[in-house]
C-alpha cells in the first residue's frame, strides 16, 4: 500500500511539473533572444567603428537602456511605438539621398545587395535597425527581467514589443528618405509581390515626405528556380504603381533588375537563367554559321545538324511563364506579344527574330548563295528553311517552363489543332512536363469569321488528349478577353466589339 502511495505521488509530481511547463509558456512565439544585451552593445559598436563611422560617436550603452526601457517592466501586449522614441533619438543619423531601399519578402537578399550600407541604406543598415535585425525581445509586467520563454506575436497582440518597434522605425525611416527611393519586390511570393497590409503599405508610404522625393525606383526580382508570380504592370505590382501614381510620384518599375539578379546567381551559377552570353553578341558569327548551314549544299538535303552550331551561337535563355506557342495565329500572336511586353513566341527571340520572313538557299554546283530560287516545302521537306524552323522550334519548346500559351485559331474549317502543324507535330511533343506546370489554350475566333470551333470542339479535345497523356495540366479558354480586346483594334465598329451600354455609362 505505502508503495502504492509513492507511485501515485510521483506521477502526480510529475504530471504538475508537466502542466506547469505549459502553463509557463505564456505565448506562442519564440522567447528574448539569449545575450540579448550583449549582442545589441556589440553591433552598436561594430556598426559606430567599422560599419559605418562615418556617423560618428554613439553611446552604446545609452543607446541599449534607451531600448531596454521601452519594452521593461511592462505588459509585453502593451507596448506603443511612441516608447521607443527616445531610442530612435538617439541612435539616429542622416540617411543618405538616393540611398534608401524599401522592400518586402527578400530581407536576405536586401541585405546582401546593400553591402552593408555600401550600396544602398535600407532600414535594417541604419543603426537603430541593424542593432535589432533579427532578434526577438520582451519583458514582463511588474519585473525588471527579459522573458526567455516566450514572446507574444503579431497574431496574438499588436502592440507586442517586437512589431511596436519595427513600426516606429519603419516610420522614421521613410520620413527621412529622400531623392530617388528604391523598391525590392519578390515576383515569385505568394500572395503576391507587395503585400497590401505590411510594414511598406501601412507605416513607411505614408510617411514618405513627398517634397523631398524626386523619383520611386521598383524593381521586381524573381527567385532563381522560383515560379514568376508578378511582374511590373501586373497584379499587386500594378496596385502598388497606381497607389503611388495617386500619390503623386514619378514611378518607374524594372523586371528582375540586372545587379540583384546577379547576386542571385551567385548561388545559381549553372541555372539556365544564370547562363551568361559573350558581351557583345558576335553577329558576323553567328552570320558565317549560318552561311555554313547551307552554302554549296543541296538545298534539298539539309539536316538539323547542319544547324547546331547557329543554334548554340544565338540562343538565349526563356524566361518562366513567358513562352508563347502559335498555330493559324501569326498576326495576332505577334500582335499581342507586341503590345502586351509579357510574352515570347519563337519569332520574338534572337533566332526567329533575325530570320523571320526570310528565305535562304545554296547551290552545291555554283559558290555563293543562290538569289534566283529556293525549294518550297512542297518540293522538299528538307529544305534549308523548314529544317531551320523545325530545330528552332524543338529547342524553344524544350526551354519552356512554368505556365505555357498556345493562341490557336477557332475559325479554321479544318479545326484549330492541325497535327501536321509545326506546333503539332514539333512542340507539343518537346515540351518538358517536368518544367512546365500548366498548359493554356487561347481559342481565339476571327472578327466577324465563323466560329468553327469551341473548346470542347474536336481537335481541341485530341490536343488534350496528347497533352494528358503527357502529364500536362491543360486549361483552355475561347476569345481571351485581352487578345480579342487587340483584335477589336482593327475592327472597332464590328457589331462583335460593341460595348456594353453599362461600360459606357458615366457618373
Amino acid at each position: 500500500m505505502k508503495s502504492l502511495f509513492l507511485s501515485l505521488l510521483l506521477v502526480s509530481i510529475l504530471f504538475m511539473n508537466s502542466f506547469s511547463e505549459v502553463r509557463g509558456r505564456k505565448w506562442k512565439g519564440e522567447g528574448t533572444t539569449q545575450n540579448l544585451e550583449s549582442i545589441f552593445i556589440g553591433r552598436c559598436y561594430d556598426y559606430i567603428r567599422i560599419v559605418n563611422p562615418a556617423v560618428g560617436e554613439k553611446n552604446c550603452l545609452e543607446l541599449w537602456e534607451a531600448f531596454r526601457n521601452a519594452f521593461i517592466n511592462k505588459h509585453p501586449c502593451n507596448i506603443l511605438p511612441k516608447d521607443y522614441e527616445l531610442f530612435i533619438k538617439l541612435a539616429f543619423h542622416t540617411i543618405p539621398a538616393n540611398k534608401s531601399l524599401f522592400w518586402e519578402n527578400n530581407q536576405l537578399l536586401v541585405k546582401s545587395f546593400t553591402s552593408g550600407a555600401r550600396r544602398y541604406m535600407s532600414l535594417s543598415d541604419a543603426l537603430f535597425g541593424f542593432v535589432a535585425d533579427f532578434l526577438i525581445w520582451c519583458g514582463q509586467a511588474n519585473s525588471t527581467g527579459l522573458d526567455y520563454e516566450s514572446c507574444p506575436t503579431m497574431e496574438e497582440c499588436e502592440n507586442n514589443a517586437v512589431d511596436s518597434f519595427w513600426r516606429m522605425a519603419s516610420i522614421t525611416y521613410a520620413q527621412h528618405s529622400s531623392g530617388v527611393i528604391h523598391v525590392l519586390l519578390n515576383g515569385s511570393a505568394e500572395g503576391g509581390a507587395y503585400p497590401v497590409k505590411g510594414f511598406f503599405a501601412d507605416y513607411e508610404i505614408p510617411n514618405l515626405q513627398k517634397d523631398k522625393i524626386s523619383k520611386i525606383v521598383i524593381w521586381v526580382v524573381d527567385d532563381i528556380q522560383g515560379p514568376d508570380r508578378d511582374s511590373c504592370g501586373k497584379n499587386t505590382v500594378k496596385i502598388l504603381e497606381d497607389r503611388l501614381k495617386a500619390l503623386g510620384y514619378d514611378v518607374t518599375c524594372t523586371d528582375n533588375y540586372k545587379p540583384v539578379l546577379f547576386l542571385l546567381c551567385v548561388d545559381y551559377p549553372d541555372d539556365s537563367n544564370c547562363i551568361l552570353s559573350s558581351r557583345d553578341t558576335d553577329c558576323l558569327k553567328i552570320w558565317e554559321s549560318l552561311k555554313y548551314a547551307f552554302i554549296y549544299k543541296n538545298p534539298c538535303n539539309t539536316t538539323a545538324e547542319d544547324y547546331q552550331p547557329l543554334m548554340e551561337l544565338a540562343s538565349h535563355p526563356i524566361p518562366c511563364n513567358k513562352s508563347l506557342f502559335w498555330s493559324k495565329t501569326n498576326d495576332l500572336a505577334h500582335r499581342y506579344t507586341k503590345s502586351s511586353h509579357g510574352f515570347l513566341t519563337l519569332e520574338d527571340t534572337l533566332l526567329g527574330y533575325m530570320f523571320d520572313g526570310v528565305s535562304w538557299c545554296g547551290d552545291p554546283s555554283v559558290p555563293g548563295i543562290n538569289y534566283e530560287s529556293c525549294p518550297k516545302r512542297s518540293e522538299c521537306e528538307s529544305n534549308p528553311g523548314s529544317v531551320f524552323w523545325k530545330t528552332a522550334s524543338k529547342r524553344f519548346a524544350e526551354a519552356a517552363c512554368g505556365v505555357v500559351q498556345v493562341m490557336l485559331n477557332g475559325s479554321i474549317e479544318a479545326g484549330a489543332f492541325r497535327s501536321s502543324s509545326i506546333f503539332g507535330s514539333i512542340e507539343v511533343f518537346n515540351l518538358n512536363p517536368d518544367k512546365v506546370s500548366e498548359i493554356q489554350i487561347w481559342l481565339m475566333h476571327d472578327i466577324g469569321g465563323p466560329q468553327s470551333e469551341s473548346c470542347s470542339g474536336h481537335s481541341i479535345q485530341r490536343l488534350k488528349r496528347i497533352l494528358e497523356e503527357r502529364n500536362f495540366t491543360i486549361t483552355c479558354e475561347d476569345n481571351y478577353r485581352p487578345v480579342q480586346l487587340l483584335q477589336c483594334v482593327r475592327n472597332p465598329d464590328h457589331e462583335d466589339c460593341r460595348l456594353c451600354p453599362s461600360s459606357m455609362e458615366t457618373s
